[in-house]
Order: structure tokens, then sequence, then C-alpha cells
């Protein structure tokens, strides 16, 4: 027994206290005295004097009252309520009062080195080890000890307190049979089944906490003097076992725990810190945690997310629990299959669990599934995750393959973080191909291939230089060699580089034109000068796709002229076009820069748009714009992640989509990092709007500043250069599909007379606008035949390819052509693309 706290025990004898009194003349009243004093609680005490039979209630110091006295001729007695404190006593009758002149001394019931016991068997007053919910048994070594006066018990354990009720004992004791000694140890074993705390002098009864743990346990009195009892052995949740402890399947599988005092549990955690509380429902209102009568059994829903390893319970006390370890499961038999059982990049594939004979339970497991991964069969470092969606309909995983080839080896992730694999190879499709002929090649040449899977093939270059491939099936393609390739092998990049072909080619070289010397650059409109050898062999050469036919001066070994002002920006070879019919390209490149242009002001301010705030522009400024012409809207950083610029219609508030076209469903351009201006075209039917309505600039978290135009005065001029015949302004949408033309023919009631001083010298200009994905032209004949020398250079269909952004197409014509064109007109026939003028000049 530690000795924790000195009390000062006074001692006192039990003779008759007489006190002062003066006699009540109304009423007859008066007290001589009472004893014992010092008493003890639930002790009787007696009070003496005269016209005591009025009294109806005694009241102690602390408000402890009792009305239950026993009268016995001058005297009345009660018993000294547990409650009461050290002090003065008010006796009461009818309306008014008494208080004794003298106070009441309480015996300090418990010295400070007083021993005391604990049980857990009250009948043999024996320790063992206890359980909580159960009643811990106190009592005091020595008669001369008392317990009267404790009013709290606390246990080893965090919130492990048992307060003191006085309530709960009233409320208790009217329970307990009428005559029955209140100081009878049956008295109190019947009480204790009542209330958690009751108390005699000598004995004082608990009821254990859930919180409880193990150890001392400490007795308070009202002025918080702490005693200990001897240490008590509290009986703690124990897990013996868990089942099934394999092949367990997060959020399906329900775990059964054996052992016992598992009503002192209070939550379940997986490892992988998966917590479920009890009381917790799961989605079907059902307990996810339920624990036996007798807590010698606990089950519990699994969690997606928990990992291999046990189970901790946690228990009111504080302390953590383990189970032995569980072990999830992880799908081991799983097929693949697509549609034809071909697995193809980009194709779609399904995976489907076979572990169990119940399908049900094989999408469960396959519903564990976190990642699907594809490992190269021969780097098992290098892993693809592919992206999947659980399909309800036939519980099975939906993919899309990956950009591999080859066999490959498929694993799965779990939610508990397990790697499996579960098919050790998949034989994606691989592509193949050989050359469809032995032809000789020569650079600029187009090579026809044969092959397996050549949809597959994502590029073609040789020695570094790109070349254009067409695929016509996944049997056959065809790849353009540059005119300034030489020999060496031709690789088709597979979508999986590691799957990609070498063919290897002999180029031969044309070697009728050289190039010795070009300039590195020059100006739309600048004079050139090549040197070299053949030039007299040359009639026409393309610049990129802007013909040019006439010379400024011409020599076997010296060729100048003048870059064609309409050509675009950009780096090109030459192509030249001999007399014989036959094409050279030179090795060497130029770079064009583009034209001097002179910009107009439409409008300058700096407005800031904020969340789609605008600027509104006039429509006379656009009244006399064409479709060919280039708005640029200036704005200024920083601004905002996000910003974004549109352009509407004011009359209905709609986007002109042609001013930005790819973003056709919103009609907004989001600003690129960097960026401080944007430039853009308008289709023939925006125009329209804006010469009706005007323009209003719009967008967010960018402030824009200035919208000029370039390629024509604001204040108007004419609609063709200088020197040059419009034969149309009506602008004519190309759609995907040949559908459409500009009709230029005699057949249409088309002057052809414009055509009467055309020579060969003559340059034909197609301006264009609003690229679709495939962009091409096609200028034939009144009866649809093509015209060789304007589509130049001719692809092997007869036509010429657009590349995205061009601004014209210039040809010119032979003799044989020209006479067809002066006596029945040409027609313009194409596919994604707009032309918005078609002009000549001699």
């Amino acid at each position: 027994m530690k000795k924790i706290i000195n009390l000062l025990i006074p001692v006192l004898t039990g003779a008759l206290l007489l006190v002062s009194c003066k006699q009540d003349e109304t009423t007859g009243f008066s007290l001589y005295g009472f004893n014992p004093n010092p008493a003890e609680r639930g002790e009787t005490i007696s009070f003496y004097g005269e016209g005591l039979d009025a009294v109806t209630s005694i009241v102690f110091a602390g408000g402890a009252e009792t009305s239950e006295i026993s009268r016995n001729g001058s005297s009345i007695s009660v018993v000294i309520p547990m409650e009461a404190r050290p002090g003065y006593i008010e006796l009461r009758m009818g309306g008014s009062s008494y208080t004794t002149r003298s106070a009441l001394t309480l015996e300090e019931p418990l010295a400070a080195d007083a021993e005391l016991l604990s049980y857990t068997d009250f009948e043999q007053k024996t320790n063992g080890i206890t359980t909580v919910g159960s009643k811990l048994y106190i009592a005091t070594a020595a008669e001369t000890d008392y317990l009267t006066d404790i009013v709290r018990v606390e246990f080893e354990g965090d919130d492990a307190v048992v307060e003191y009720d006085a309530e709960a004992v009233a409320a208790a004791e009217e329970g307990v049979a009428d005559g029955t000694d209140t100081a009878s140890d049956e008295y109190l074993l019947g009480l204790s089944e009542k209330v958690d705390f009751v108390r005699s002098a000598h004995l004082l009864i608990v009821t254990i906490p859930q919180s409880a743990r193990s150890g001392a346990v400490s007795l308070y009195n009202s002025n918080e003097d702490r005693f200990e009892t001897q240490p008590v052995v509290i009986a703690q949740s124990a897990a013996e076992s868990v089942a099934p402890a394999t092949g367990v399947i997060p959020g399906l599988t329900r775990l059964t725990v054996t052992g016992e005092n598992f009503q002192l549990v209070t939550a379940v955690v997986f490892t992988g810190d998966v917590e479920v509380s009890v009381g917790e429902l799961d989605e079907n209102e059902d307990p996810m945690v339920e624990i036996s009568e007798d807590g010698t059994s606990l089950s519990v829903l699994t969690r997606r997310g928990m990992q291999d390893g046990p189970l901790a319970l946690k228990t009111r006390s504080g302390e953590v629990i383990a189970t032995p370890e569980v072990e999830t499961v992880v799908p081991t038999k799983v097929s693949a299959w697509s549609d034809g059982d071909l697995f193809k990049a980009g194709k779609e594939m399904t995976l489907s669990c076979n572990d169990t004979q119940d399908a049900a339970t094989n999408y469960e497991i396959l519903k564990q599934t976190e990642k699907v991964l594809f490992i190269s069969a021969t780097d098992p470092e290098s892993q693809s995750e592919v992206a999947f969606t659980l399909n309800d309909d036939y519980r099975c995983l939906d993919m899309t393959a990956p950009s591999l080839c080859g066999t490959r080896a498929v694993a799965i992730v779990t939610y508990a973080g397990k790697q499996q694999t579960i098919i050790d190879a998949l034989d994606l499709a691989t592509p193949s191909a050989r050359r469809a002929d032995d032809a000789e090649i020569y650079a600029g040449d187009v090579i026809p291939l044969t092959g397996e899977h050549l949809d597959l093939i994502a590029k073609a270059s040789l020695n570094g230089e790109v070349c254009e491939i067409n695929l016509a099936s996944e049997t056959e393609m065809s790849v353009a060699i540059a005119a300034t390739c030489t020999s060496g092998d031709l690789i088709l990049q597979s979508v999986d580089p590691s799957c990609s072909i070498a063919l290897p080619l002999t180029v031969l070289p044309t070697g009728r034109i050289t190039v010795t010397a070009l300039p590195e650059s020059a100006a739309a409109g600048e004079e050139i000068t090549l040197e070299g050898s053949g030039f007299n062999l040359v009639e026409s050469i393309l610049l990129g796709n802007t013909k040019i036919i006439t010379y400024n001066f011409r020599s076997d070994t010296r060729l100048t002229f003048a870059v064609p002002e309409e050509t675009p920006a950009g780096s090109y070879p030459l192509t030249f076009h001999l007399t014989d019919g036959s094409t050279e390209t030179s090795a060497r490149q130029i770079t064009i820069g583009t034209a001097q242009t002179q910009e107009t002001v439409l409008w300058e301010g700096s407005v800031d748009t904020g969340s789609w705030n605008g600027q509104s522009v006039e429509s006379r400024l656009f009244a006399s714009l064409t479709a060919d012409v280039t708005y640029t809207l200036y704005f200024e950083p920083p601004y905002g992640a996000g910003a974004q610029l549109t352009f509407k219609n004011p009359g209905d508030w709609t986007a002109l989509l042609s001013a930005t076209p790819s973003d056709p469903e919103w009609g907004c351009y989001t600003i690129q990092s960097g960026e401080t201006s944007y430039s853009f075209q308008l289709s023939a039917e925006d125009l329209a709007k804006v010469q009706a309505n005007g323009m209003y600039l719009s967008g967010q978290k960018v402030v824009i500043t200035k919208l000029t135009v370039s390629g024509q005065s604001a204040g108007g001029s004419d609609s063709a250069g200088e020197g040059e015949i419009v034969l149309t302004d009506t602008p004519k949408v190309l759609p995907s599909g040949w559908s459409d033309s500009v009709r230029l023919d005699t057949d249409m009631g088309y002057d052809v007379s414009a055509f009467a001083d055309c020579t060969t010298q003559t340059l034909f200009t197609i301006h264009l606008a609003d690229f679709g994905s495939s962009p091409q032209l096609k200028i034939v004949d009144k009866s649809w035949t093509a015209l060789p020398s304007a589509n130049q250079p001719q692809t092997d269909w007869g036509g010429v390819n657009l590349v995205s952004g061009q601004g014209t197409f210039t040809f010119s014509l032979d003799e044989a052509d020209l006479e067809k064109v002066k006596s029945n007109g040409l027609i313009i026939s194409g596919q994604d693309v707009t032309v918005t003028k078609v002009t000549m000049k001699n």
C-alpha cells in the first residue's frame, strides 16, 4: 500500500453535546443537544429537547436532507446521510426551521496508511482476472478505516473513471426491499446490481468500465486525496485465429476472427490503413462488423484497398490487438480475347477471369485490378500501363491494345499492391514489309510496298530525311522518296519503335541538272541567281508549290529569276521541270521569307477581357476587305493560365468559326505560352457577317491591345495585284469528297475570251483558305481531263497535294493545254479547301 497523503483524523468522544438554546414561546420548541459528535456517515444521530414532534425533516451541511425520523418521547433520531458534510444541522418544521448552535464533526474515515483490499470474488474474498462490466469489491483491512468519503474510483486507461451518482443510488434504493439493513453486505450487493458505485463504511463496489486496463485502482475523496488499492488484472481482447486466411476478396469476403472479449473492440484496421468501425453499415445497410454475444468471435467485411498482413483490433482501452495474417486474392487464370482473336496495337481487347466456377465471384476478383501492365518480352523492366474500364454486362475488363508489337507478357497490380503476371505471352501483331517490284529507284520516286499490318507503320525516313507514306490498306502502301535522298536503309518506323523495319535501297541520281551556288535565303519578290550546269534544259521551276516560268537571265551555267511574291514562307529545294518532261530536285534548299506587308490598324486600345469581356470593331472597317486578307490580334503578357480568344458576330453572338479553325466546336483559341499575337483569315461566309454587323473581340484572362489587317488596305484596293486579271472572286468551298468545283468553262456560260491573250508565260494563281485534313486540287478541261502542265508536281492520281496554310497555287500552261483552255475554259476541282479568288497575269 502506497502512502500517498497524510490525513489528520480528529479523535472525539461520543458523549451528548449540550447546546444552549432559547425556547420558542409560540411553539414551545427547544433543543438541548445531539449526539454522538463526532459521528460517522451512516450512523444514527439523536436530538434531545422539547417540541421535537413538530420536526418534519433534518438537513445536514452539504444539502443532504432526510425525513425518515424515529421519535422516542423527548428525542428524535435519523441516520446521517452518506452525502452529509461537516457543519451545522437545520431542523425544519412547518414553515420555520432551527439551526444548531454547534457544528457536527464527521470523522474522516480513511487513514493515510490504510491498507485497501480488492476482490474479484466477494464470497471467497479472492483476487483473480476480472472482466470489464464485472464488479470490483474494495474493502479496508482495518475496522478503524472507513470508505464513506470516497467519491470517485479511477482505473488504468483513458477516461476510465467511475463517478458517484447520488440520484442513481437513491433511485436504486427504492428498488431494495423495505426493512433491509442498509449496513449489511447483502444490501450493498443488491444495490450494486442496479448502480455502478455503492459503498458502506468498509466496502465499496464499482463496475469495471470498458476502457479500464490492468494496474492500480485509485480512490479519491471529496478533497481529491488519492489512495491506491491492490492492483487488479483486467482481461483484454485477444485474437486466436482468422478465417479465411488466404484467397480473401476485398469487398466481398467476410472474415471471422475467434478469441475473447471482443465486446471491447471499437474498430478493425486492415493492413494498408483501411479502417472499419463497429456500428458502420455497408451499402446494403448491413453491419460491417458483427460481434457475438459472448464476445468470442467477430466477423468483418473486407474493404478494397486492404493489403496482405494482420488485422488490428482497436479496443476501448486503447490497446490494439493483432490477428494472424490474411492474404488477399489476385487473379491467376485470366484469358484475353479480341475481335478475330487478333491482338493489335490500337485494337479493342478484353480480359476475363476464370479462377472459380462462379462468374460473379470471378468478376469480384477481377475488380481488384488497379492497373494493367504490358511487359516487354525482351526487357522486363519496360512496362506500359494500359487504361481499362470495368464491363458490368460481360464481367470483364475492356481496354485498347497499347502501341506495342510482338509477344508481350501481361500483368496486373491489385488495389492491395500485389503484382501478378497473368499472361506469359500475348502475341501482338507485328508489321512486315517488302518491295512490290524490283524496278530501279531514282530520287523522287514513289516505291510500292506490300506486307502485313502496314497500318502499324507511323513514319518513314531514308538517311534521316522524312519520306511521305500513303497507306492503301493493311497490306499495301507506298513511300515517296525525297528528291534529295541517296542510297541507304529505308526505315519504316512502327508505332512500337522496337519493331521497326529497315529496307536497303539503292537510289540512282538523275544527274542532268547541277546546282553549285544558291543563296541560303531570299524574301518573296527578291531576285536570286543560280550557278551550276544544265539550266538550258529547264522549262519551269517549282519553289515549293509556286511555279516560275519567267527568267531575267538564263544560260547553261547561270539562271536568274525573281521569287514570286505569292511564295509562302518556308525552306524549299528547287524542282526543275525539264523540256523532255522529266523532273529533278536540287539537294540544296533556299529559305523564303514573307514579303513585306503593310498592316492597317482596325482597332487599337487596351481591354482586359477578364471573364469573356471584349471590344467591338465597327462593320464599316470591313466593307472593302476580301476573304484573302489576314487579321492579327495582338495581346500582352503576362496572361493567366487557360487564356483564350474568340471572335463573334454581334448580329447573333455566334462564334466566327473560320477565325479558330482548330476548334470548330467552341470557336475558341487557347493562347500558347510566349505568344503575343494571333493571326487568322475569314471565310467568305464569315466575312459577309462582319461586313454587316462588325466583329466582337472577346476572351478570358488576357489583355488585348490591337487588331490589324494585312494583304489589303483597310480603305480598299484593287482586288488583284498590279497587272493581274481577276477571273473570279466568288469564294467557293471545295468540301471533302470532291463534290464541288470552280467552273470557268463554256458549259457554265463563262466568257472564255478572257483567255484569248494567254501565252505559255501567263501565270494563273488560285488563292486558297480554310484547309481541311487532306487539301488537294486538280485542274481539268471542260471534259474533266487533267491538264498535265497545270498540275505540277503531279501526283499518281493526276492532281496536286496542297500544304496546310498554303496561301496560293500558281501554274502555267503548255501549248497543248493552253489551246483547250482558250476554246472551252477550265475547271478547278479539289477537296478540303476554299478557293477565294482566281487571277492570271500575262
